[in-house]
């Protein structure tokens, strides 16, 4: 292997052709930094909620126009079928920049409002607290990792008191993972539902004057469904839900998590995505990718060609062709493994940007998944197999065109130092001139005849 790829060596050919060098690395660099920021944000629209244990097992129901409903209506549903397991309230647009005391200390933060069951149907990760408990108590409160850092420092935040806007009070029972990759919003602080009505009167359990001011998300039993019964639960609402009785909206519509975020359903307090718009980018990541893999290749290939006097000394020196594409395709290998580490270092400089840009909250999380860990590996070796195997016949067959004519003093490690050429010498030639010299026809001078055979010996 160390014949085959001798950095030394190769970094003494880069250090000649440094322009050349330069235009490579840094191309491609700037290449894979746009391929990896617009990755990363299509794998994450992508897969938005899958991370859910119960993904497949939960809908929200809504109408025609809107996914909200009244506060009331998932406690009805839940009273009514017995094919629902649990379900949960979440009202997000409510509590947007609350004010939160703490001590001295004052911040501003979201709030979201949600039943007591909202654990047992989002698999949120839990960093403190029971997660069975969190929410058992009225005057309980989940603080996200990020919030609790602001406002807590190093203090262990379990058990602290917050005070709410001057108007209520909460106990902190939990430290959750900031929510990401997911419809419902970021919250900093997560509280009862019940405790919106200090802050909104008509928003109560039992009050269904508000039709859309929450999300009713239910959690349904393995295998049922409930979008068979949609008529049935449309003719429901006709007797008990005003907007349905009044003809404001005419639809009862179950629509499965998998389906909010790019769905057609439209929502004012969930995030959504634009499907059309991720795909589209994912096909401009993509044909960036390709054209700097070719830009690359053909930049590679035309190093190479200066280095056909290198090759032919290292076939004079016994290199097989196999020998010498391995070489290349390991050098190739070698840079593309420099530009992708800085292009990394670039997608994470210009990450913030992008996140402001997109209005999305980016990580590179994911790219230590062995997934993604393939995927680059596969992709390296890739780039830097066609770049070695790119123009590498041509380049051979110059070499074999060439054969010992040409080639210079060799400077490199591996290659034998002081290797001249040696002049074509045709011993018959000089043999015949020998014998003219030496013909009865001529006059014969035995120093001359030495002197010449002594040229001869000098020059073989």
């Amino acid at each position: 292997m160390n014949n085959l790829l001798n950095i030394k060596s190769f970094l003494k050919f880069l250090s000649r052709n440094k322009g050349y060098t330069a235009i490579d690395v840094f191309g491609l660099s700037v290449s894979l930094m746009f391929v990896i920021l617009i990755a990363v944000y299509v794998e994450r629209e992508l897969n938005i909620d899958k991370q859910q244990a119960n993904y497949d097992r939960i809908v929200a129901v809504g109408n025609e126009d809107f996914l909200e409903s009244a506060v009331p209506v998932s406690y009805w549903l839940e009273e009514r079928y017995p094919e629902i397991e649990k379900v949960c309230p979440v009202i997000t647009d409510q509590g947007k920049s609350k004010q939160i005391f703490y001590g001295d200390k004052k911040l501003t933060a979201d709030l979201v409002y949600a039943d007591s069951t909202f654990f047992g149907l989002f698999s949120f990760k839990i960093l403190d607290g029971d997660r069975d408990r969190l929410l058992e108590d009225p005057y309980s409160a989940v603080v996200s990792e990020s919030f609790a850092r602001k406002i807590f420092g190093n203090d262990d935040p379990i058990g602290k008191s917050l005070r709410i806007s001057d108007s209520t009070s909460v106990m902190v029972t939990g430290v959750m993972e900031d929510i990401n990759r997911s419809v419902i919003p970021n919250a900093d602080l997560l509280v009862r539902i019940e405790r919106v009505t200090e802050f909104n009167q008509s928003l109560s359990k039992t009050n269904p004057g508000n039709a859309g001011s929450c999300v009713s998300f239910l959690l349904l039993k393995p295998g049922m469904d409930l979008k068979g019964r949609t008529d049935e639960i449309q003719s429901f609402f006709k007797e008990r839900y005003w907007i349905y009785r009044y003809d404001f909206v005419k639809e009862a519509r179950v629509v499965p998590l998998s389906d909010i975020y790019f769905g057609n359903t439209a929502s004012h307090s969930l995030n959504q995505g634009d499907k059309r718009f991720s795909l589209v980018l994912m096909s401009v990541g993509i044909l960036i990718l390709i054209f700097a893999i070719i830009n690359y290749i053909n930049l590679t290939v035309a190093q190479a060609g200066q280095r056909a006097k290198e090759m032919a000394t290292r076939r004079l020196l016994g290199s097989s062709r196999v020998e010498l594409f391995l070489r290349l395709m390991l050098e190739a290998t070698f840079l593309t493994v420099v530009s992708f580490a800085i292009g990394l270092m670039f997608a994470k400089a210009a990450l913030p940007y992008a996140n402001d840009l997109l209005q999305v909250r980016l990580t590179f999380d994911v790219l230590a998944t062995p997934l993604w860990i393939g995927a680059i590996l596969l992709f390296i070796v890739l780039t830097g197999a066609l770049s070695g195997a790119s123009g590498i016949d041509d380049l051979i067959g110059q070499t074999d065109r060439r054969g010992t004519r040409d080639v210079p003093p060799a400077d490199e490690d591996g290659v034998q130092q002081g290797l001249h050429h040696v002049p074509e010498c045709d011993h018959d030639r000089h043999d015949r001139r020998l014998a003219d010299d030496v013909s009865p026809d001529r006059p014969s001078d035995p120093r001359a005849v030495g002197l010449q055979h002594d040229e001869h010996n000098r020059i073989v």
